[in-house]
C-alpha cells in the first residue's frame, strides 16, 4: 500500500495548514543536535575506568541511595549477605540429610548385607539362577531434586561403608557401550576423556598376559573383573541409576543381564531411583529380566515434609535470619504447591529473597544491630538517608501512632532527631527478636495441641499455619478457638500429656528465648501440679460425647434436632435470647473448671 507523505519542517510557514485528519499526513521528529563532550585539557588525567576486579569482588553490590550510600555500608551489606545466606544454605543441607537419615542408614545396611553370606556357606543352597540385589528408592516426582539425595547416598556408601560407587545418569548412557564404559571408568577412577577404544595404556599391571596380548575394548566387563581381583578387602560394587524412568529400557535390560552373569565374581548391587510407582519397573522390564533382580523398596521423605521442616527451621526457629512478609512468603508457598513441588526451587526462592533484601535495601545493614555493636553511626555507615528510610517504614509509623499520646516527647525526638533514632535502634530490634521468640514458643505449643486432638480436621501443616499467622486475619484466631474448644474436653491423661509436651518445648528453647516466656513456663508448671488431683476420675467418666465426636469427625458443631431445639426454647423469645448475657459459670474445683483455666491460658498465649 503506497501513500504520499507531506513533509513538514520546523521552519515551514504552513504548519497550521496541515490536515491533521488526513491519513497521509505525517509528523517529523527533529532530534536535538548531539553535543560533543569537551575534550580533556592538556596535562589533565583521564577519568578512571571502572575496575573490573573490584566489580567482580563486590559480586554486584552497588552503592544505593543514588550513589550516596557510604562505601562501608555497601561492603557491610555484602558481608552480611555472604554470612547469613551461607549459614542458611548449610543449615538447609544439614536438615535435608537429617530428614533422610533413617532411609539412608537402611539403604547402607541393605547394601552391606547383600553379599554378607558369600564365602561363609551360610547354610544356603546354591540356586541355578542369580538374583541381583536391587534397592528401589522412591525419592519423589521431582527429578531435579534427586541429585542432592543420590549424592548423599553415594557419599555415605563410599566414605562410611567402604563400598565402591558408580552413578549412571540416563543422559550419559544412551547405549549399552557407553553405559558399561562409564561404569568401568568410574570404578577404576579413570578420566572421562579417554577416547582410545582399547585398554593397552590405561589398564595397569593387574591384567594377565593373555588379556594384554588381546587388546580389550574399554567397555568389556572383564576389565572390571580383573581389576576387582587385585583389590584387598574391597566392598561391594554399587551402581546407582538416579532416573529410572528416563533410562533407556533396552540398555537397562542388557545391563542387568550382564551384571547378573558376573554376579558370582563381582558383588554388584543396584540402586534404582523411581519417581512414580512400582508399576514403572514392571512396565519397563520384561519378566525374564525381573526374575534376575531381588528388589527391596525404600521411601524417602516427600517434598512437602521437607518444605515444612525448612519453614519451621528457617522462618520460625532461627531468630537472626531474614523474615519474609505475607506476600513474598505466600508467593513461595503457592509456587511450590501449585507449580513445582520442588524443594530445590523453594530453596532458590529463599535465596532470591535474601538477594533482593541485601542487594536493594540500604536498611539491611541493621541485621545484627544490638547493644554490643550499635556503633554504625560513629563508623560512618548510618547517614541521614538511612534515617529517612527508617521513618518511611509502616512499622515505624504504627509505633509513633501508638506512643504519640502517652510519650509525645519521645515521638517528637524520633521524628526529628537522627541521633536519638539511631540510639533507639538496638532497643527496637531487641523487641522484634523478643516477639519472634514468643512466636516460636506459641508455634511449638500449637503443633503439640494439634497432635493431641488426633483429628484430620485439626492437622494443618506447618507451612499453612505460618501463612495464616502472617496474613493478620481472623482465620488463625478462629482456628485456635475451635481447636481449644475441642482440646479442653479431652481426657485427663491426654490433657496432661499435651501440657508436658508444651512445657518441654518451651524449656528446650535457647537461654535468650527462654527468658521471654518465663511467665508461661511457670503457669504450665502450675497447671501440671493442679491436674494430678483429677487423674483418679479419668477412668470413671469419659469427657467425650456424641456432639464432641461429631465435631472431631466433621470439624463443625452438630445442629440440634428439632425436638431438642423446641425443649430448650421454652417460653424465651428470640429477642430475649439475644439480650441475655452468656456467662459460663463452672466450679473451679472440678475438672471442667481446670480445663477452662487451661483453655484461657492457651487462648491468651496463642492469640
Amino acid at each position: 500500500m503506497a501513500a504520499t507523505t507531506s513533509r513538514t519542517t520546523p521552519n515551514s510557514d504552513s504548519l497550521s495548514d496541515v490536515n491533521r485528519d488526513s491519513v497521509s499526513g505525517a509528523t517529523v521528529l527533529v532530534l536535538p543536535k548531539r553535543q560533543r563532550k569537551p575534550s580533556p585539557k592538556k596535562g589533565s588525567k583521564p577519568a578512571d575506568k571502572p575496575d573490573r576486579e573490584a566489580l567482580r569482588d563486590s559480586q554486584g553490590f552497588q552503592r544505593l541511595q543514588n550513589g550516596q550510600e557510604p562505601l562501608k555500608a555497601a561492603e557491610l551489606r555484602q558481608a552480611l549477605f555472604i554470612e547469613k545466606w551461607g549459614a542458611v544454605q548449610s543449615r538447609i543441607d544439614e536438615l535435608l540429610v537429617e530428614l533422610n537419615t533413617g532411609a539412608l542408614d537402611t539403604i547402607v545396611q541393605f547394601v552391606s548385607a547383600a553379599y554378607a553370606a558369600r564365602g561363609t556357606g551360610g547354610g544356603r543352597i546354591s540356586l541355578p539362577f542369580r538374583e541381583l540385589p536391587t534397592a528401589l528408592m522412591f525419592a519423589g516426582i521431582n527429578i531435579p531434586d534427586h541429585d542432592l539425595v543420590f549424592s548423599q547416598i553415594a557419599t555415605k556408601l563410599s566414605n562410611e561403608a567402604g563400598h565402591l560407587v558408580a552413578t549412571l545418569p540416563s543422559k550419559d548412557c544412551p547405549t549399552l557401550k557407553s553405559a558399561i564404559k562409564n561404569l568401568i571408568e568410574q570404578f577404576l577412577g579413570l578420566e572421562r576423556d579417554v577416547k582410545d577404544d582399547d585398554v593397552d595404556e590405561v589398564s595397569g599391571n593387574w591384567l594377565s598376559a593373555s588379556f594384554k596380548s588381546a587388546k580389550l575394548p574399554n567397555y568389556d566387563m572383564q576389565i572390571l573383573d580383573g581389576w576387582f581381583r587385585q583389590l584387598k578387602n574391597p566392598g561391594n560394587l554399587v551402581i546407582i541409576i538416579p532416573d529410572f524412568e528416563a533410562f533407556d529400557a533396552e540398555v537397562l535390560q542388557d545391563l542387568i543381564t550382564i551384571c547378573s552373569e558376573y554376579q558370582d565374581r563381582l558383588p554388584i548391587v543396584m540402586v534404582l531411583g523411581i519417581a512414580t510407582f512400582i508399576e514403572a519397573l514392571h512396565q519397563s522390564l520384561p519378566r525374564a529380566v525381573l526374575s534376575l533382580v531381588r528388589t527391596e523398596t525404600f521411601k524417602l521423605r516427600n517434598a512437602t515434609d521437607c518444605v515444612n521442616s525448612i519453614v519451621e527451621e528457617i522462618f520460625v526457629k532461627n531468630l537472626s535470619n531474614l523474615k519474609l512478609g505475607f506476600e513474598p512468603y505466600k508467593l513461595l508457598i503457592e509456587n511450590f504447591q501449585l507449580h513445582t513441588l520442588s524443594v530445590g526451587a523453594f530453596v532458590r526462592g529463599i535465596h532470591y529473597a535474601f538477594m533482593d533484601h541485601y542487594y536493594s535495601s540500604p536498611l539491611s545493614v541493621l541485621t545484627d544491630v544490638d547493644d554490643a555493636n550499635a556503633k554504625l553511626e560513629t563508623t560512618g555507615i548510618l547517614t541521614e538517608e538511612h534515617a529517612i528510610e527508617i521513618r518511611m517504614l509502616k512499622s515505624f509509623r504504627r509505633y509513633i501512632e501508638s506512643i504519640e499520646e502517652t510519650e509525645p516527647l519521645d515521638a517528637r525526638k524520633l521524628l526529628l532527631d537522627d541521633k536519638h533514632l539511631f540510639k533507639c535502634l538496638p532497643k527496637f530490634i531487641a523487641e522484634l527478636r523478643k516477639y519472634h521468640s514468643r512466636y516460636q514458643s506459641a508455634f511449638s505449643c500449637l503443633l503439640v495441641l494439634q497432635t493431641s486432638v488426633k483429628s484430620p480436621n485439626f492437622n494443618r501443616p506447618k507451612r499453612t499455619l505460618h501463612t495464616m499467622s502472617l496474613s493478620g486475619t481472623e482465620k488463625l484466631t478462629e482456628y485456635i478457638s475451635v481447636l481449644l474448644s475441642v482440646w479442653r474436653k479431652r481426657k485427663v491423661s491426654e490433657m496432661k500429656e499435651s501440657l508436658e509436651q508444651c512445657l518441654q518445648a518451651l524449656e528446650a528453647l535457647p537461654t535468650s528465648g527462654r527468658t521471654d516466656v518465663e511467665a508461661e513456663i511457670s503457669l504450665l508448671k502450675g497447671l501440671l501440679n493442679s491436674i494430678t488431683q483429677f487423674e483418679a476420675s479419668d477412668e470413671e467418666e469419659s469427657s467425650s460425647s456424641d456432639d464432641e465426636e461429631y465435631l472431631l469427625k466433621y470439624g463443625r458443631k452438630r445442629l440440634p434436632r428439632p425436638e431438642e431445639a423446641f425443649k430448650t426454647m421454652g417460653r424465651t423469645t428470640n429477642v430475649a435470647k439475644k439480650l441475655k448475657p452468656i456467662v459460663e459459670r463452672i466450679d473451679e474445683n472440678t475438672f471442667e473448671g481446670f480445663a477452662k483455666k487451661a483453655h484461657d491460658f492457651f487462648h491468651g498465649f496463642l492469640t
